[in-house]
């Protein structure tokens, strides 16, 4: 008898040791119990109402549920309801493992600030907005307060505004929104863009959720990959911030077991990014099918076989800089047995211009590459090869590079980037769509500003500013919205301006430098002969961009003139003019770039 209790309190205490190390390890099968989903579909808007939020909702309800989520849902809410939801939502988050909103209804954004629409609402004017609307803001305040391990907010809300007359700063679709620590915020389209009310974004979202071993930011690039494949581009959703340190498997990982079988567990499905990366004697390997390697937590993962970036550029697939970085990603795929594969997502299909550095940075592409000068009011410095006349040839441009390179390091390094290479446009000139003998033409021409120097510059002679984006060149100088821009030759042919546009002005202004920045995260997780490969393509690539860069400048000049553009030296009052316009622009920047700039250019002019 005495020996048989002993045998029990041995039992207990094992089963009480056991019960500890899971908890510790946030192992036990309840923990789906801790994961909790508000869901919102509204539909029944007395102005322009949708049809698909409720298809919607019943989509992404099935997935949760399938996945452990305690789901509360609610339809065609009125405003108050809509705000009850979501105070009942923060409070069940409390100390949640993981709480999930998803938003399917009208929304918009008012001043860069996004609000979800109630059905009800009644909307005259834009201050209107604050008082029958629920701002999205609120969501991440109950969030806030809530502190669950992990946070998702899905806004599928970027339809077209019915309440377009009442608002005075009309922008399409949704802002970005920061993300609380512990938070991800994905939208259903591109910011400032909508989305069709058709389901396909809740229809994809769902499947992707219930994949095993597809970890979250997976779920979503791949959700987003699918939607633009089958939109034909026309809907590429969006992971506006992520701000979760921690590697997320909603339907749980793949395990290796010892027959080398594949397995299904729901076991570890919150591990933190300081987990090991490689098994130890007690840990089976993780498998990460080789389609699912391309989100950054897998992407920094150096047990995967093969790992893959993604590397955004702005710029057309037939423009030099788009050519160099594709053979720049052949190269990495050859030196390194295939073991990181880049794909290119060139003419903004990944991240418009603007949104690229910021991008890198937040590992949402692991490599993208940008105009230094459009970052000048982050940091001077950016900018200083975007100062007209201070490096007007080749040979200049390549001297303040080195000098500039070391400085650009540095900055990027706080900011958890590197720069691979930097390759310069051919030298800038001014479009026109008039002849031009002095900066006295300029006076109230719609002028392209594409980084605060160009902004500047059209300042300074009397023109208007208009942004656009490179992409969208042609067609502004086609519509009448841009009259004339300064720009290479080679931004000319590739948008083929000598059908709208019908002078050129070679003033040899100044040759900015695209740079090809990567990810700290993603190249420090690769094995030293993978970052040997990279770094050496990338000076393979450097080399080859400047002697391109060169070869491209005379051919696009050559297309200029082909096509019907006049191809002029400028006269000698308009190079007065705008080299007094350098002289103006040199002497703000250095007192905006304080003693590091005046560094950068002794150095430069030594």
């Amino acid at each position: 008898m005495v020996r048989l209790v002993w045998r029990w309190i041995g039992f207990l205490r094992l089963r009480s040791a056991l019960l500890a190390l899971l908890l510790a390890a946030g192992l036990t099968p309840a923990a789906h119990a801790q994961r909790v989903a508000l869901l919102v579909g509204n539909a029944s808007y007395s102005s322009a109402p949708l049809r698909n939020p409720p298809n919607d909702v019943r989509e992404m309800e099935a997935a949760l549920t399938a996945v452990g989520f305690k789901v509360s849902k609610v339809l065609n809410a009125n405003q108050s309801q809509l705000k009850r939801a979501v105070r009942d939502f923060g409070n069940s988050a409390r100390g949640a493992e993981m709480a999930l909103l998803y938003y399917s209804g009208h929304g918009t954004q008012v001043r860069g600030e996004n609000y979800l629409i109630p059905v009800g609402a009644s909307i005259d004017k834009e201050s209107d907005y604050e008082i029958e609307a629920v701002s999205a803001n609120a969501v991440l305040a109950q969030l806030r307060e809530a502190q669950p391990r992990a946070a998702v907010v899905v806004l599928d809300a970027c339809r077209d505004n019915p309440h377009v007359a009442s608002t005075k700063t009309l922008t399409k679709g949704l802002a970005r929104m920061d993300a609380p620590t512990g938070t991800m915020i994905a939208f259903a389209t591109a910011p400032n863009d909508v989305a069709q009310d058709n389901g396909l974004y809740a229809r994809v979202l769902a499947k992707n959720l219930q994949r095993p071993g597809l970890e979250l930011l997976d779920v979503f690039r791949d959700t987003s990959s699918e939607v633009r494949r089958q939109s034909s581009g026309q809907q590429v959703p969006r992971v506006s911030e992520v701000s979760i340190d921690q590697r997320i498997y909603l339907a749980g990982q793949l395990r290796t077991g010892v027959d080398g079988q594949s397995r299904h567990t729901q076991l570890s499905s919150i591990v933190p990014e300081s987990a090991p990366s490689s098994p130890t004697a007690h840990q089976a390997p993780v498998q990460v099918p080789r389609s699912e390697t391309t989100a950054p937590s897998a992407l920094f993962n150096s047990s995967t076989s093969q790992i893959k970036w993604d590397v955004a550029t702005a710029y057309p697939a037939t423009n030099f800089h788009t050519v160099n970085i594709n053979q720049f990603a052949a190269d990495v795929d050859k030196a390194s047995g295939g073991k990181l594969k880049m794909t290119v997502h060139a003419n903004a299909a990944l991240f418009k211009a603007p949104e690229i550095k910021r991008a890198v940075q937040g590992g949402q592409a692991q490599a993208g590459d940008i105009l230094l000068a459009n970052y000048q009011n982050e940091w001077q410095l950016f900018g200083a090869d975007g100062l007209p006349f201070l490096a007007d040839s080749y040979e200049e441009a390549a001297k303040l590079w080195k000098v500039q390179r070391p400085l650009l390091e540095k900055k990027l390094a706080e900011q958890g980037m590197m720069v691979l290479y930097a390759v310069p446009w051919p030298p800038q000139g001014v479009y026109s769509n008039k002849p031009l003998n002095s900066a006295a033409d300029f006076q109230g021409t719609k002028w392209r500003a594409y980084s605060p120097s160009t902004a500047r510059i059209a300042e300074l002679v009397g023109a208007q500013p208009v942004t656009v984006q490179a992409a969208n060149v042609s067609q502004a100088f086609a519509t009448g919205a841009v009259e004339s821009m300064m720009s290479s030759g080679l931004t000319g042919a590739d948008a083929k301006l000598f059908e709208h546009v019908k002078y050129w002005y070679d003033t040899q202004a100044w040759l900015p430098k695209n740079a090809l920045l990567v990810n700290r995260k993603a190249f420090d997780a690769l094995d030293k002969s993978t970052q040997d490969a990279v770094m050496k393509a990338a000076a393979d690539a450097e080399s080859r961009g400047w002697a391109t860069s060169k070869k491209v400048n005379s051919e696009s000049l050559d297309k200029l003139k082909a096509g019907g553009m006049q191809v002029l030296t400028p006269p000698a009052q308009l190079s007065a003019d705008m080299n007094k316009v350098g002289d103006a622009l040199l002497r703000e920047w250095l007192v905006k770039a304080g003693s590091e700039g005046h560094a950068l250019i002794d150095e430069f002019r030594k």
